[in-house]
């Protein structure tokens, strides 16, 4: 009875034992089946299968569209895909430019670029196709195209680079001037955590 209660708590702690996953060499290009749906995968690349023997990450033989938890997304050939436990792509690169929905609005991202998703479909990340004007601490904040942008479950930027100088505040309650074209990185409070200030104390608002 020891025994069988020690490997219990063993599988309770390491949950991955209960989900085996292979890497497995695909020596053709061949049509297989992810937990979602059948997926045509490139040749002579690896791929990883659950216990299920079903695909969770591979190489697209051909531009796809796949199901992200929200909608149907035409992903990128050539390029990797993974997919969660109930099929739902968590990450592949956009074969065309592309309008996603990021938990409370819909913004565009560029073709070509990976797209990462949480599992309700929302993007948590991407990188955007222009110019974005986005709400930061009640105020309208450019961040710059061609750049990752990175946001919470909710839609609040977690990170981010901005493209005109901004006073912003900071995770230790005071407004900080930060840098045109900093990257910053902000809290669940919409707080920045980090990024480049300026260096003149008389940008400093208490």
């Amino acid at each position: 009875m020891k025994n069988w209660f020690i490997i219990l708590v063993f599988i309770t702690m390491h949950p991955f034992f209960l989900f085996a996953q292979d890497t497995i060499f695909l020596s053709k290009d061949s049509i297989l089946q992810s937990p979602g749906c059948l997926v045509y995968f490139k040749g002579d690349t690896n791929i990883i299968i659950d216990s299920n023997k079903e695909v969770i990450e591979g190489i697209l033989f051909k531009n796809s569209y796949l199901w992200t938890g929200r909608r149907l997304v035409l992903f990128k050939a050539g390029y990797p895909v993974k997919f969660n436990k109930n099929g739902d792509v968590v990450s592949a690169y956009l074969a065309e430019r592309t309008t996603l929905w990021t938990g409370n609005q819909s913004l565009t991202f560029m073709a070509g670029t990976i797209a990462i998703f949480n599992d309700e479909g929302a993007l948590i990340e991407g990188v955007l196709s222009r110019d974005q004007e986005l709400n930061v601490q009640g105020k309208k904040i450019i961040f710059r195209r061609d750049e990752p942008i990175v946001f919470n479950d909710e839609g609040g930027i977690i990170e981010g680079r901005i493209d005109n100088r901004e006073h912003l505040l900071n995770d230790h309650g005071r407004i900080k001037v930060y840098k045109a074209g900093s990257w910053l990185i902000f809290n669940d409070k919409s707080e920045v955590i980090e990024g480049e200030e300026e260096s003149s104390k008389e940008d400093d608002v208490n």
